[in-house]
């Protein structure tokens, strides 16, 4: 018995929807690369698209700061490099801390993932403060394309009477 649980804790290191504290030994666009009991492995954000530039410098920058940085693997996903885990950061959860700045977003809405209710209510806030006021300025132009084909049909005539015109003039010459 000790055997074959000691085999399944070598092939699966980390259980899931457990925190464990790692240490970040590399960040890059794309690329995360934390260290547990000093043993590296890529990490990626679970089920959080991050915005290029910007998102994933605000990322890197979280990260490297001297902090306590815990990782939980959702139960739906899958226990192989790289993981797909949840990052937190002194207990806060990084997909909160980047919706909330609009840096990220949510890629699979599954209610199933475990803080996918808690992200969606962020994403939804953020999408209610930026739609315009009602009363604004901003109004919807209508489109111009009638003017294109009514111009269009205008020049097709203006040629189509220019043939029959050099017809005639051809036939009382002739």
């Amino acid at each position: 018995m000790k055997w074959i649980l000691s085999l399944y804790l070598s092939v699966f290191p980390f259980l899931q929807q457990e925190r464990y504290p790692v240490q970040l030994y590399s960040c890059e666009e794309n690329k995360i690369i934390m260290t547990y009991q000093e043993q590296p492995f890529t990490v990626i954000p679970f089920n959080l698209e991050i915005k290029k530039g910007i998102g994933w410098e605000k990322t890197c920058r979280l990260l490297h700061q001297d902090k306590k940085i815990e990782m939980e693997i959702d139960a739906s996903s899958r226990l192989q490099e790289p993981f797909q885990a949840y990052l937190f950061i002194d207990g806060e959860l990084l997909d909160e801390i980047l919706i909330k700045e609009n840096l990220a977003y949510t890629k699979i809405h599954n209610p199933e993932f475990r803080y996918e209710e808690k992200l969606l209510q962020l994403e939804k806030e953020k999408l209610v403060m930026n739609q315009p006021k009602i009363g604004s300025t901003y109004t919807h132009k209508k489109s111009q394309g009638w003017i294109f084909l009514l111009t269009l049909f205008c020049v097709w005539l203006f040629l189509f009477g220019c043939c029959l015109s050099l017809r005639k003039s051809k036939k009382t010459s002739a």
